[in-house]
């Protein structure tokens, strides 16, 4: 390998390997408990295994198992960022059950395939049915974040948070790696992999540079008075009360924020500045408010019942606030209640 070839190996294969390190990172963060960054962080991996075998693949004659893990790589792209772009929006902190199921179904039929069909059927069938299912999902990612995209168009400019453009940048820099992959099968395969690391490291700069901005303008934020801060209390309470919103299961910040005809911004300031508290806390509160209530009148009342009762939609998710809340398990709530 000459030093041309070896300084576009270098440059091909760079973005991949810092993809990993920095999926690898996201993941052993605690805040990855956040579930929307633990699907960032897999995203990351998934993209950094289909652009590596793209990568080695150009250069080396590696075994078929190589390209079909590629493949697969490439076919899970597409429901990790459809289920990222969707939790961000609704501020869902909970993977649901069908999520788990939707990937377990996908990765099983994926394991199947790689030991039932040889590599014959991969390179064709199987791999353009990849690419079909991927552009479907990416097409659900961006009907998902119409509302951001739209926002980027507006006449007086971007009006998107910081979180906001977050789930943008994510949407928009993978749309543009497999873009950049597309174009590779018609002019050299290497471009691909070439591609990706301009983006990465493009989007990385995006991303850095909106952190300092969001940074500069929090230090001159206006900060309420206290008879804005109680006013805005007692409308918040007064719409939970008697509308009470936090029953529906799929509430978002941003239908709260309809409702009190505040912006989201607005309300995620008020919510984390003067009330220190985050919107999922809120929620919880007045959830298990509610569930306390039902289990000190219903003994009989089943766990589960109760947990879709007061708006979630599992009983796991119910237990965990649950006990972030009270300090005690359901269960330990109505035995105590009982005494």
């Amino acid at each position: 390998m000459d030093l041309g070839t070896r300084l576009l190996f270098f440059f091909s294969a760079l973005g991949a390997f810092n993809a990993l390190l920095l999926g690898l990172y996201i993941l052993s963060k605690r805040s990855a408990a956040i579930k929307y960054k633990l699907l960032l962080g897999i995203l990351l991996l998934m993209l950094s295994v289909r652009v590596g075998v793209s990568c080695f693949y150009f250069f080396e004659n590696i075994p078929t198992f190589f390209i079909k893990l590629g493949l697969c790589a490439n076919l899970i792209l597409g429901p990790l960022l459809f289920y990222y772009v969707k939790y961000r929006v609704q501020e869902v902190s909970v993977i649901s059950k069908k999520a788990l199921i939707h990937f377990f179904v996908l990765v099983s039929l994926l394991v199947v395939a790689g030991f039932t069909f040889d590599f014959a059927i991969w390179d064709r069938p199987i791999r353009y049915s990849v690419h079909g299912l991927l552009t479907i999902y990416i097409l659900a990612s961006v009907i998902t974040a119409s509302r951001l995209l739209k926002s980027l168009f507006k006449a007086k400019g971007p009006t998107l948070d910081q979180s906001d453009q977050e789930i943008v940048l994510v949407l928009e820099s993978t749309i543009l790696v497999c873009l950049g992959f597309v174009v590779s099968l018609y002019t050299s395969y290497i471009l691909g992999p070439l591609w990706f690391s301009v983006v990465l490291y493009f989007s990385f700069y995006i991303w850095i540079s909106s952190e300092k901005r969001s940074q500069r303008s929090a230090t001159y934020k206006r900060k309420l008075n206290q008879q804005e801060v109680v006013k805005f209390k007692q409308k918040l309470e007064q719409i939970m009360d008697q509308q009470k919103l936090y029953l529906d299961p799929n509430l978002t910040l941003e239908k709260v924020a309809k409702a009190l005809a505040v912006s989201r911004h607005f309300l995620s300031q008020m919510l984390n500045d003067n009330l220190k508290k985050s919107y999922a806390q809120l929620i919880n509160e007045y959830r298990i408010q509610d569930a306390c209530q039902l289990l000190e009148k219903n003994v009989n009342f089943n766990l589960e019942s109760i947990a879709y009762e007061v708006g979630y939609n599992s009983k796991s998710s119910f237990f965990s606030a649950f006990k972030k809340v009270k300090g005690v398990t359901p269960a330990q709530y109505r035995s105590q209640t009982e005494v």
